[in-house]
Protein backbone atom coordinates (compact mmCIF):
# COMPACT_ATOMS: atom_id res chain seq x y z
CA UNK A 1 0.00 0.00 0.00
CA UNK A 2 2.95 2.29 1.07
CA UNK A 3 4.18 2.05 -2.71
CA UNK A 4 1.25 2.67 -3.93
CA UNK A 5 0.39 5.84 -2.26
CA UNK A 6 4.51 7.22 -3.14
CA UNK A 7 3.55 7.13 -6.66
CA UNK A 8 0.15 9.04 -6.77
CA UNK A 9 2.52 11.59 -4.49
CA UNK A 10 4.45 12.05 -6.88
CA UNK A 11 1.72 12.29 -10.11
CA UNK A 12 -0.03 15.05 -8.04
CA UNK A 13 2.58 17.25 -10.06
CA UNK A 14 1.62 16.12 -13.16
CA UNK A 15 -0.99 18.87 -13.35
CA UNK A 16 1.43 21.68 -12.40
CA UNK A 17 4.69 20.50 -13.67
CA UNK A 18 3.24 18.41 -16.42
CA UNK A 19 7.07 16.33 -16.26
CA UNK A 20 4.31 13.08 -16.08
CA UNK A 21 4.74 10.16 -14.16
CA UNK A 22 7.37 7.85 -16.33
CA UNK A 23 6.49 5.19 -19.11
CA UNK A 24 4.53 2.13 -18.22
CA UNK A 25 6.80 -0.52 -16.91
CA UNK A 26 6.89 -4.22 -15.44
CA UNK A 27 4.23 -5.76 -13.42
CA UNK A 28 6.48 -4.56 -10.11
CA UNK A 29 7.80 -1.22 -11.70
CA UNK A 30 6.58 2.30 -10.15
CA UNK A 31 6.64 3.86 -13.42
CA UNK A 32 3.44 1.57 -14.69
CA UNK A 33 1.26 2.14 -11.67
CA UNK A 34 2.36 6.17 -11.97
CA UNK A 35 1.46 5.89 -15.33
CA UNK A 36 -1.91 4.79 -14.93
CA UNK A 37 -2.73 7.34 -12.06
CA UNK A 38 -1.25 10.48 -13.94
CA UNK A 39 -4.21 9.40 -17.42
CA UNK A 40 -6.94 11.93 -15.40
CA UNK A 41 -3.95 14.25 -14.62
CA UNK A 42 -2.60 14.68 -17.73
CA UNK A 43 -5.27 14.53 -20.04
CA UNK A 44 -8.23 16.70 -17.57
CA UNK A 45 -6.36 18.85 -15.08
CA UNK A 46 -4.26 20.07 -17.42
CA UNK A 47 -6.37 20.49 -20.07
CA UNK A 48 -8.87 22.63 -17.62
CA UNK A 49 -5.77 24.89 -16.35
CA UNK A 50 -5.46 25.94 -19.46
CA UNK A 51 -8.36 26.38 -21.04
CA UNK A 52 -9.33 28.33 -18.12
CA UNK A 53 -8.21 31.68 -19.56
CA UNK A 54 -9.75 34.77 -20.58
CA UNK A 55 -9.30 36.91 -23.17
CA UNK A 56 -9.52 37.44 -26.79
CA UNK A 57 -6.42 34.70 -27.11
CA UNK A 58 -6.38 31.83 -24.24
CA UNK A 59 -3.51 30.62 -23.09
CA UNK A 60 -4.38 26.91 -24.33
CA UNK A 61 -4.67 28.75 -27.74
CA UNK A 62 -0.86 30.57 -27.02
CA UNK A 63 0.19 26.72 -25.96
CA UNK A 64 -0.92 25.08 -29.57
CA UNK A 65 0.33 28.04 -31.62
CA UNK A 66 4.05 28.52 -30.32
CA UNK A 67 6.70 26.84 -32.46
CA UNK A 68 8.68 24.05 -31.57
CA UNK A 69 12.11 24.28 -31.79
CA UNK A 70 14.50 21.07 -31.82
CA UNK A 71 18.53 21.58 -30.53
CA UNK A 72 19.92 23.13 -27.10
CA UNK A 73 18.64 26.68 -25.79
CA UNK A 74 18.36 29.00 -23.23
CA UNK A 75 15.37 29.42 -21.07
CA UNK A 76 15.04 32.84 -21.36
CA UNK A 77 15.10 32.52 -25.17
CA UNK A 78 12.08 30.03 -24.86
CA UNK A 79 9.91 31.92 -22.35
CA UNK A 80 9.54 35.48 -21.19
CA UNK A 81 8.41 34.91 -17.13
CA UNK A 82 5.40 36.30 -16.04
CA UNK A 83 4.88 38.40 -12.97
CA UNK A 84 5.23 35.41 -9.80
CA UNK A 85 5.69 37.90 -6.82
CA UNK A 86 2.67 39.60 -4.88
CA UNK A 87 0.06 37.80 -6.09
CA UNK A 88 -3.40 37.69 -4.81
CA UNK A 89 -5.05 34.57 -3.76
CA UNK A 90 -8.02 33.50 -2.01
CA UNK A 91 -7.67 30.52 0.61
CA UNK A 92 -11.18 29.19 1.36
CA UNK A 93 -11.23 26.47 3.80
CA UNK A 94 -14.95 24.82 3.77
CA UNK A 95 -16.00 24.27 7.36
CA UNK A 96 -17.09 20.75 7.96
CA UNK A 97 -20.79 20.51 8.90
CA UNK A 98 -22.95 17.59 10.82
CA UNK A 99 -24.36 16.87 7.78
CA UNK A 100 -20.55 15.76 6.56
CA UNK A 101 -19.97 14.01 9.58
CA UNK A 102 -23.03 11.81 9.68
CA UNK A 103 -22.46 11.33 5.24
CA UNK A 104 -19.51 10.09 6.43
CA UNK A 105 -20.36 8.16 8.84
CA UNK A 106 -22.97 6.35 6.56
CA UNK A 107 -20.51 5.52 3.74
CA UNK A 108 -18.95 3.49 6.44
CA UNK A 109 -21.25 1.51 7.56
CA UNK A 110 -21.74 -1.47 5.73
CA UNK A 111 -25.31 -3.28 5.37
CA UNK A 112 -24.99 -6.33 7.63
CA UNK A 113 -27.11 -9.84 6.34
CA UNK A 114 -30.37 -9.38 8.65
CA UNK A 115 -30.86 -12.93 10.71
CA UNK A 116 -34.42 -12.89 11.75
CA UNK A 117 -36.36 -14.62 9.92
CA UNK A 118 -39.72 -12.17 10.36
CA UNK A 119 -38.06 -9.24 9.00
CA UNK A 120 -39.56 -7.46 6.30
CA UNK A 121 -37.45 -5.57 3.60
CA UNK A 122 -37.99 -1.85 3.96
CA UNK A 123 -37.05 1.25 2.13
CA UNK A 124 -32.85 1.75 2.62
CA UNK A 125 -32.56 -2.17 3.12
CA UNK A 126 -30.36 -3.69 0.56
CA UNK A 127 -31.93 -6.98 -0.80
CA UNK A 128 -30.10 -10.12 -2.63
CA UNK A 129 -32.54 -11.13 -4.88
CA UNK A 130 -33.33 -13.80 -7.58
CA UNK A 131 -35.70 -12.42 -10.50
CA UNK A 132 -37.55 -13.40 -14.19
CA UNK A 133 -39.47 -10.84 -16.38
CA UNK A 134 -41.79 -12.63 -18.28
CA UNK A 135 -43.88 -10.84 -21.50
CA UNK A 136 -46.23 -12.67 -22.61
CA UNK A 137 -45.18 -16.08 -21.13
CA UNK A 138 -42.04 -15.32 -22.42
CA UNK A 139 -38.78 -14.61 -20.37
CA UNK A 140 -36.22 -11.61 -22.20
CA UNK A 141 -32.85 -11.06 -22.35
CA UNK A 142 -31.47 -9.28 -20.00
CA UNK A 143 -34.71 -9.49 -17.87
CA UNK A 144 -33.56 -11.99 -15.22
CA UNK A 145 -30.68 -13.21 -12.45
CA UNK A 146 -29.81 -15.43 -9.86
CA UNK A 147 -28.49 -13.42 -7.23
CA UNK A 148 -28.79 -9.06 -7.76
CA UNK A 149 -27.78 -6.59 -5.00
CA UNK A 150 -31.23 -3.83 -5.03
CA UNK A 151 -31.08 -1.28 -2.22
CA UNK A 152 -34.69 -0.49 -1.94
CA UNK A 153 -35.56 3.02 -2.87
CA UNK A 154 -32.81 3.68 -5.46
CA UNK A 155 -34.54 4.01 -8.48
CA UNK A 156 -32.81 1.33 -10.37
CA UNK A 157 -35.84 -0.70 -11.67
CA UNK A 158 -38.65 0.60 -13.59
CA UNK A 159 -41.63 2.08 -11.16
CA UNK A 160 -43.17 -0.42 -8.94
CA UNK A 161 -40.55 -2.98 -8.48
CA UNK A 162 -38.86 -1.68 -5.55
CA UNK A 163 -42.34 -0.94 -3.82
CA UNK A 164 -43.19 -4.24 -4.78
CA UNK A 165 -40.20 -6.02 -2.80
CA UNK A 166 -40.69 -3.77 0.02
CA UNK A 167 -42.76 -5.89 2.99
CA UNK A 168 -40.95 -9.48 1.72
CA UNK A 169 -39.08 -11.81 3.68
CA UNK A 170 -36.13 -13.94 3.04
CA UNK A 171 -37.46 -16.71 0.98
CA UNK A 172 -40.82 -15.31 0.33
CA UNK A 173 -41.41 -15.26 -3.69
CA UNK A 174 -43.95 -12.85 -4.92
CA UNK A 175 -44.99 -11.95 -8.89
CA UNK A 176 -45.14 -8.37 -9.72
CA UNK A 177 -46.93 -7.04 -12.82
CA UNK A 178 -46.03 -4.04 -14.36
CA UNK A 179 -45.26 -1.85 -16.81
CA UNK A 180 -42.29 -0.77 -18.78
CA UNK A 181 -42.31 3.25 -19.26
CA UNK A 182 -43.48 4.30 -22.99
CA UNK A 183 -40.32 5.77 -23.26
CA UNK A 184 -37.67 3.19 -22.04
CA UNK A 185 -34.62 2.73 -23.61
CA UNK A 186 -35.20 -0.35 -25.27
CA UNK A 187 -37.89 0.07 -27.78
CA UNK A 188 -38.79 -3.55 -27.78
CA UNK A 189 -39.67 -3.35 -24.25
CA UNK A 190 -40.98 -0.06 -24.04
CA UNK A 191 -44.52 0.44 -22.86
CA UNK A 192 -45.00 -3.58 -22.49
CA UNK A 193 -47.00 -5.29 -19.69
CA UNK A 194 -44.35 -7.49 -17.60
CA UNK A 195 -44.70 -10.10 -15.30
CA UNK A 196 -41.53 -10.15 -12.26
CA UNK A 197 -41.32 -13.45 -10.35
CA UNK A 198 -39.72 -12.05 -7.94
CA UNK A 199 -37.30 -14.32 -4.51
CA UNK A 200 -35.30 -12.67 -2.03
CA UNK A 201 -32.65 -14.41 -1.22
CA UNK A 202 -31.12 -12.34 2.00
CA UNK A 203 -32.28 -8.63 3.05
CA UNK A 204 -29.23 -6.85 4.13
CA UNK A 205 -29.60 -3.60 6.46
CA UNK A 206 -27.18 -0.96 7.49
CA UNK A 207 -26.25 -1.23 11.60
CA UNK A 208 -27.54 1.52 13.68
CA UNK A 209 -24.82 4.24 15.37
CA UNK A 210 -23.92 2.79 18.76
CA UNK A 211 -20.93 2.69 21.12
CA UNK A 212 -20.87 -1.13 20.05
CA UNK A 213 -20.22 -0.79 16.20
CA UNK A 214 -17.38 2.39 16.86
CA UNK A 215 -15.86 -0.54 19.06
CA UNK A 216 -16.06 -2.80 16.91
CA UNK A 217 -15.54 -0.46 13.62
CA UNK A 218 -12.38 1.45 15.26
CA UNK A 219 -10.69 -2.05 16.57
CA UNK A 220 -11.74 -0.54 19.83
CA UNK A 221 -9.49 2.75 19.36
CA UNK A 222 -12.58 4.66 20.10
CA UNK A 223 -15.11 4.07 22.40
CA UNK A 224 -18.29 6.04 22.03
CA UNK A 225 -20.18 7.55 19.27
CA UNK A 226 -19.33 11.10 20.32
CA UNK A 227 -15.47 10.32 20.34
CA UNK A 228 -15.81 8.96 16.72
CA UNK A 229 -17.65 12.02 15.77
CA UNK A 230 -14.75 13.92 17.13
CA UNK A 231 -12.46 11.83 15.08
CA UNK A 232 -14.16 12.58 12.01
CA UNK A 233 -14.54 16.25 12.21
CA UNK A 234 -11.13 16.35 12.64
CA UNK A 235 -10.01 13.88 9.67
CA UNK A 236 -12.34 15.51 7.84
CA UNK A 237 -11.14 19.45 8.21
CA UNK A 238 -8.22 18.31 7.50
CA UNK A 239 -9.14 16.84 4.33
CA UNK A 240 -10.52 20.08 3.76
CA UNK A 241 -7.74 22.24 4.27
CA UNK A 242 -5.30 20.16 2.21
CA UNK A 243 -8.05 20.77 -0.64
CA UNK A 244 -7.92 24.46 0.18
CA UNK A 245 -4.34 24.56 -0.04
CA UNK A 246 -4.20 22.43 -3.03
CA UNK A 247 -6.62 24.72 -4.78
CA UNK A 248 -4.64 28.09 -3.45
CA UNK A 249 -1.74 26.08 -5.27
CA UNK A 250 -3.29 25.32 -8.32
CA UNK A 251 -4.07 29.30 -8.82
CA UNK A 252 -1.04 30.49 -7.81
CA UNK A 253 0.50 28.01 -10.56
CA UNK A 254 -2.59 28.97 -13.41
CA UNK A 255 -1.98 32.91 -12.67
CA UNK A 256 2.22 32.84 -13.66
CA UNK A 257 1.48 30.74 -16.38
CA UNK A 258 -1.45 32.80 -17.47
CA UNK A 259 1.32 36.08 -17.28
CA UNK A 260 3.98 34.45 -19.42
CA UNK A 261 4.58 34.36 -22.83
CA UNK A 262 5.81 31.08 -24.65
CA UNK A 263 8.51 32.29 -27.59
CA UNK A 264 8.46 28.58 -28.43
CA UNK A 265 8.75 24.71 -26.96
CA UNK A 266 11.37 22.82 -26.73
CA UNK A 267 10.99 19.49 -29.23
CA UNK A 268 12.56 17.20 -26.31
CA UNK A 269 9.82 18.50 -23.85
CA UNK A 270 7.01 17.81 -26.04
CA UNK A 271 8.21 14.65 -27.20
CA UNK A 272 8.46 13.63 -23.64
CA UNK A 273 5.11 14.40 -23.17
CA UNK A 274 4.12 13.18 -26.00
CA UNK A 275 5.66 9.72 -24.58
CA UNK A 276 4.26 10.13 -21.20
CA UNK A 277 0.45 10.50 -22.48
CA UNK A 278 1.36 7.46 -24.86
CA UNK A 279 2.46 5.47 -22.32
CA UNK A 280 -0.32 6.13 -20.01
CA UNK A 281 -3.25 5.00 -22.34
CA UNK A 282 -1.09 1.91 -23.14
CA UNK A 283 -1.13 1.36 -19.36
CA UNK A 284 -4.97 1.70 -19.16
CA UNK A 285 -5.13 -0.09 -22.49
CA UNK A 286 -3.57 -3.50 -20.95
CA UNK A 287 -5.35 -3.14 -17.81
CA UNK A 288 -8.13 -4.49 -20.42
CA UNK A 289 -6.31 -6.59 -22.33
CA UNK A 290 -5.95 -4.28 -25.23
CA UNK A 291 -3.68 -3.17 -27.68
CA UNK A 292 -3.19 0.57 -28.22
CA UNK A 293 -5.24 0.42 -31.34
CA UNK A 294 -7.95 -1.29 -29.89
CA UNK A 295 -8.18 0.67 -26.57
CA UNK A 296 -8.13 3.62 -29.39
CA UNK A 297 -10.86 2.64 -31.54
CA UNK A 298 -13.17 1.05 -28.60
CA UNK A 299 -13.10 4.32 -26.72
CA UNK A 300 -14.86 5.97 -29.73
CA UNK A 301 -11.51 7.74 -31.49
CA UNK A 302 -10.12 7.34 -34.42
CA UNK A 303 -6.57 7.89 -34.98
CA UNK A 304 -6.28 11.60 -36.10
CA UNK A 305 -8.02 11.99 -33.09
CA UNK A 306 -5.49 10.30 -30.61
CA UNK A 307 -2.89 12.08 -32.52
CA UNK A 308 -3.97 15.20 -31.99
CA UNK A 309 -4.73 14.48 -27.91
CA UNK A 310 -1.36 13.37 -28.30
CA UNK A 311 0.12 16.56 -29.87
CA UNK A 312 -2.17 18.54 -27.50
CA UNK A 313 -0.97 16.72 -23.81
CA UNK A 314 2.78 16.88 -25.26
CA UNK A 315 2.73 20.48 -25.74
CA UNK A 316 1.00 21.33 -22.46
CA UNK A 317 3.34 18.94 -20.75
CA UNK A 318 6.33 21.39 -22.50
CA UNK A 319 4.49 23.89 -21.47
CA UNK A 320 4.45 23.14 -17.57
CA UNK A 321 7.44 22.17 -17.67
CA UNK A 322 9.43 24.99 -19.02
CA UNK A 323 7.63 27.07 -16.92
CA UNK A 324 8.66 25.35 -14.00
CA UNK A 325 12.67 25.57 -14.81
CA UNK A 326 12.18 29.57 -15.33
CA UNK A 327 10.62 29.81 -12.04
CA UNK A 328 13.44 27.41 -10.74
CA UNK A 329 16.18 29.36 -12.36
CA UNK A 330 14.76 32.66 -11.16
CA UNK A 331 14.47 31.76 -7.74
CA UNK A 332 17.85 30.46 -8.08
CA UNK A 333 17.43 27.01 -6.94
CA UNK A 334 18.73 23.81 -7.08
CA UNK A 335 18.96 20.16 -5.87
CA UNK A 336 21.29 21.43 -3.35
CA UNK A 337 19.37 23.99 -2.21
CA UNK A 338 18.11 24.01 1.36
CA UNK A 339 14.69 24.05 0.55
CA UNK A 340 14.62 21.46 -1.87
CA UNK A 341 16.26 19.50 0.52
CA UNK A 342 14.16 20.04 3.21
CA UNK A 343 11.21 19.38 1.29
CA UNK A 344 12.84 15.94 -0.26
CA UNK A 345 12.87 14.94 3.99
CA UNK A 346 9.43 15.93 4.39
CA UNK A 347 8.06 13.75 1.29
CA UNK A 348 10.51 10.89 2.61
CA UNK A 349 9.47 10.78 5.90
CA UNK A 350 5.58 11.22 5.70
CA UNK A 351 5.93 7.75 4.07
CA UNK A 352 8.57 6.09 6.15
CA UNK A 353 11.07 5.65 3.84
CA UNK A 354 14.59 7.53 3.09
CA UNK A 355 15.34 9.77 0.43
CA UNK A 356 17.42 7.37 -1.06
CA UNK A 357 14.31 4.71 -0.88
CA UNK A 358 11.73 7.82 -2.40
CA UNK A 359 14.13 8.32 -5.47
CA UNK A 360 14.96 4.68 -5.80
CA UNK A 361 10.94 3.54 -6.36
CA UNK A 362 9.78 6.39 -7.56
CA UNK A 363 12.47 7.67 -10.19
CA UNK A 364 14.91 10.51 -9.60
CA UNK A 365 13.19 12.85 -12.33
CA UNK A 366 9.45 12.14 -10.79
CA UNK A 367 10.59 12.96 -7.23
CA UNK A 368 12.73 15.87 -8.50
CA UNK A 369 9.58 17.51 -10.40
CA UNK A 370 7.06 16.95 -7.09
CA UNK A 371 9.84 18.53 -4.60
CA UNK A 372 11.14 21.04 -7.20
CA UNK A 373 7.13 22.23 -8.04
CA UNK A 374 6.31 22.51 -3.77
CA UNK A 375 9.30 24.39 -3.35
CA UNK A 376 8.64 27.02 -6.12
CA UNK A 377 4.66 27.25 -4.68
CA UNK A 378 5.58 27.93 -1.50
CA UNK A 379 7.84 30.60 -2.83
CA UNK A 380 5.52 31.95 -5.00
CA UNK A 381 2.41 31.59 -2.18
CA UNK A 382 5.04 33.25 0.62
CA UNK A 383 5.12 35.90 -1.60
CA UNK A 384 1.54 36.62 -2.49
CA UNK A 385 -1.25 38.34 -0.83
CA UNK A 386 -3.36 35.60 1.02
CA UNK A 387 -6.74 36.40 1.94
CA UNK A 388 -8.12 33.45 3.88
CA UNK A 389 -11.91 32.84 3.70
CA UNK A 390 -13.96 30.30 5.76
Amino acid sequence: MKRKILITIMCLAVSLSAAGCGAAGGENSASETAAASAVSSVTESSLSAVSSSSGSESLADRILAAPVKDGKFKIADAITLGNYKKLNLTKTVQKVTEDDITSYIEGQMTPEEVTDKEAAAALGDTVDIAYEGKIDGKAFDGGSSDSYDLTLGSGSFIEGFEDGVVGMKKGETKDLNLRFPDDYFSADLAGKDVVFTVTVNAIKRTPELSDEWVKDYTNGSVSTVADYKKSVEKSLTQQNEESAESALQGDAWNQVQEASVYHFLPKEYVDNGEKTFEDNVKAEAEKYGLSLDEYIEQSGMDQDTYNKQKEQNGRYAAASELLLKALVKAEKLSENSRDYKDELQKAADLYGVSSKDLISKNGKDNVYNYVMTKVVLDRIIGYADVKEND
